[in-house]
């Protein structure tokens, strides 16, 4: 598979684990959807801070869990859900993270409505010279009132290796 993305991006694509990474560089944001729910809750804070250290000052960062408080094993596959409190806390334990946005969201997958997702947006802190980015508070679909969102989110990235540049 890792052949083909390679083909397919005409640019080296990279296969590793979490708990192995070693990047090349920086990047200006980390997409992990669905992903970072595969690390052992023990070391997720490890494999947070780690991917932090290769985001530009002011990189955005999304990764999404499974929402709950449960770790499982199915399939051959270890499941780590998160809540919005271990999440919180999680990122808390990064300092140069800040979190965005924190919201729940349902699977669109039509087999599974039922199953919840935790969305986070984060930003790495070190932008703007040291300064905090300016934050205004948000309301999520439910009328809920959410964490704080940064005025501009930047689009969608994933972590990739680009030869081209």
């Amino acid at each position: 598979m890792v052949k083909l993305a390679s083909q397919l991006l005409c640019q080296e694509v990279l296969h590793m684990s979490f708990e192995n990474l070693d990047l090349p560089g920086t990047y200006d944001g980390i997409w992990a959807c669905a992903s970072l729910l595969h690390v052992k809750r023990a070391e997720l804070t490890d494999v947070i801070a780690r991917l932090t250290q290769h985001l530009n000052g002011g990189a955005a960062f999304y990764m999404s869990f499974k929402h709950g408080d449960k770790e499982y094993w199915e399939d051959g596959r270890y499941f780590n859900c998160l809540d919005e409190n271990a999440l919180q806390k999680t990122v808390e334990e990064v300092p140069e993270l800040r979190l965005a946005q924190l919201f729940v969201s349902i699977d669109v997958r039509p087999d599974r409505t039922e199953e919840r997702w935790l969305n986070a947006y984060l930003v790495r802190a070190d932008s703007c010279n040291g300064l905090e980015p300016e934050t205004y508070t948000n309301q999520s679909r439910s009328g809920q009132r959410s964490s704080p969102v940064i005025h501009a989110l930047v689009p969608h990235w994933t972590i990739e290796h680009d030869k081209r540049s």
